[in-house]
Formats: C-alpha cells, structure tokens, sequence
C-alpha cells in the first residue's frame, strides 16, 4: 500500500473520530454530559421549580402537585420531598411544601439558567421560538453557574427572558412580574404586553401564530362572554379568555390611532410594485432577523416584487440590485409604504 493512500486512510480515521466526539446532540461527549444527568437528579431540580413556582404564586405545594407536574406517581413524589428535606432545601413535610433559604436559591439558580438560555437561543439563533422552552428545560440541568456567567456576560446580562420572565441575578436576586392578565383590562382600552406564559405549550403556540409578543402594544376591540378581540395595525385578532389569561400586560402610552393604524406587509405588494421598507416586525428577532437585515431589509429599502413561485411562496425580490426569494412567513412581518 503506498504512502498517500495511507495518508489518506488515516485522515479519514481521524476526522470520523472527531465527528464522533464533538457532532452535535450525537457526538460522545453530548452523550456523556446527558449520561451524567442521572434522572433522580432532573426530578429533584424540577420539584424544586415546581415549588417555586407555587410559592410564587400564592398556591399551596403537595406531594400531589409534585406528581401531577412531573408526571410521576405519588409514591415517587413522596421519596423526592423526603430528599430535599434531607439535602435541607425543604422545610419539615407537612401538608404544605415549601423552600428553606438553600431551597429557593438552588431553584433560582435553575431558573436563571433556563431563562438566559431562552434569550440566548431568541437572541443569537434562529431557533423557532415555540422550542425556547423545551431546549431550556434540558440545558438547565446541564449548564454549571460559572458557564451561566459567561453565557449572561456574553448577551448583555438581561433582567427579563423572551416571554417577559424576569431573570435572577447571579445573586439569586429576582424582580416581581410586571402588568397584570389580559383579561382585567376593559374594551376600548390601549395596552402593551409584557409577559407571555409559555406552558402548556399548545396555548403558547396558538399566541405566536396569532402574531402576539412581548413589547408589543394592542388595542382591546371588544370583549365577548368568551373571547377578546385585539386590533392591531388595523388587523383584528381573536383569542379565547383562556389563552388571553396567559398574556400581561400595563397600559400603553401609545394611542388608539396608532396602535390601530393600518400596515401594509410586504406580502402583500404586487409583482412590479415598488415599495419602502418601514420596519421589520420585533417578532423576527436574533438568526432570522440579522439575515434580513444584511440583505438589505432596513428602513428606507426599496423592494420590488419581480417573480412569484407557482403557490406564491416564496416570492423573488429586488433589494438593492440583488434577487432574493423570501418565504412568507418573512414578508408579513416586513411593513412596508407605497414609493411615490
């Protein structure tokens, strides 16, 4: 065998047994890290946010919540508590469950975890945001506090996460929830939200096709025995009382006239049209929204429509000399004005 064929079986060798170790979510030191999270561990740090979490809100915390919210059986959840009661991050069972001063700032270490990661992954990919949440929930038990740190310092040390959660400070320090439910506010009133709940995730998905999101400000149309109707950009939405009960929201210093005043989106321009970019909307954030932005999409762009695909999506630009096909789903979310 001569010397390059050699040469180059080894190469191979050695860039197969890279790929091996390092490959994303396959490679073998992601395998170690997951082998290393031993379940006990998981459902430990996820009772102690689950108890949190009541204790936040006021509601009494039982081995049955326990259970109900990891899905476990009682007997699991009973072993659990007794657990955090032994590690001194509970207080004594009684009907009542709740955190010692270890407990809370173990569980608001997590959470911190968990809410950086989300604005990480909203900020600087272009991870759908409908899966924040689920790839928070594993990094949380992965990441150590020192990488926590890095990984604050590194997107700018955010007080609150993409949905509106408030984040805890290094220090274990956590600033109250803003505004209040959506469905406190009376018709014909001018509100801004600030918080979107993401769980149950179903609820959560059927507000982000709605083309809600937090800092956005909506004018209440009206108000039914069973829904909300919100206009806004002169476009009327409707969500049941339930899912308006998982948005906050303060009342807004922008007017009615300008909340409700009617946008065009590039999607809806004519082949031939020529148009000026006004503003992309703040749903389009981090990956998708920087790529937007280097091809040319910046207020004051013009764009002309030159050629639609057979379903008219996508459709293919002109943006500054350049050809470009954007999908839809892009073009609504780019508000545009008649080039006179």
């Amino acid at each position: 065998m001569n010397t390059a064929l050699v040469n180059l079986i080894i190469g191979i060798v050695i860039i197969v047994a890279a790929m091996l170790v390092f490959w994303p979510d396959r490679g073998l030191i992601n395998y170690f890290k997951k082998k290393k999270l031993d379940n006990s561990r998981i459902l430990l740090e996820d009772s102690l946010k689950h108890i949190y979490d009541y204790e936040n809100r006021k509601v009494d915390c039982t081995i049955d919540s326990i259970a109900g919210c990891l899905s476990i059986g009682s007997e699991v959840a009973h072993n659990i508590a007794h657990k955090l009661m032994n590690l001194g991050l509970i207080h004594p069972l009684k009907r009542s469950i709740s955190l010692t001063e270890s407990g809370r700032s173990y569980a608001l270490k997590i959470i911190r975890i968990h809410r950086l990661w989300e604005m990480y992954l909203a900020d600087q990919t272009g991870v759908d945001e409908k899966e924040w949440h689920t790839q928070a929930e594993k990094i949380e038990h992965i990441l150590s506090e020192a990488d926590a740190e890095e990984l604050a310092s590194r997107i700018g040390n955010p007080i609150f996460d993409p949905h509106g959660d408030p984040i805890p400070s290094s220090e274990g320090n956590i600033l109250g929830d803003r505004g209040k439910p959506l469905t406190s506010f009376s018709e014909k009133e001018s509100v801004k939200i600030v918080h979107i709940e993401d769980e149950p995730s179903a609820v959560y998905s059927k507000l982000v096709d709605a083309g809600l999101y937090v800092d956005q400000n909506v004018f209440i149309e009206n108000i039914a025995n069973d829904a909300i109707e919100l206009n806004i950009g002169g476009r009327l939405k409707t969500i049941t009382l339930p899912e308006a009960s998982k948005i906050s929201a303060e009342i807004s210093f922008e007017s009615q006239e300008k909340i409700t005043a009617s946008q065009s989106t590039l999607a809806e321009v004519k082949v031939g049209d020529s148009v000026i970019v006004e503003s992309i909307s703040k749903q389009i954030r981090g990956q998708q929204r920087r790529r937007l932005m280097d091809l040319g999409i910046v207020p004051g762009t013009i764009i002309v429509p030159i050629m639609e695909s057979v379903g008219k999506d996508p459709v293919a630009y002109n943006i500054r000399g350049a050809l470009v096909a954007l999908r839809k789903l892009q073009s609504n979310q780019i508000f545009i004005r008649q080039d006179s």
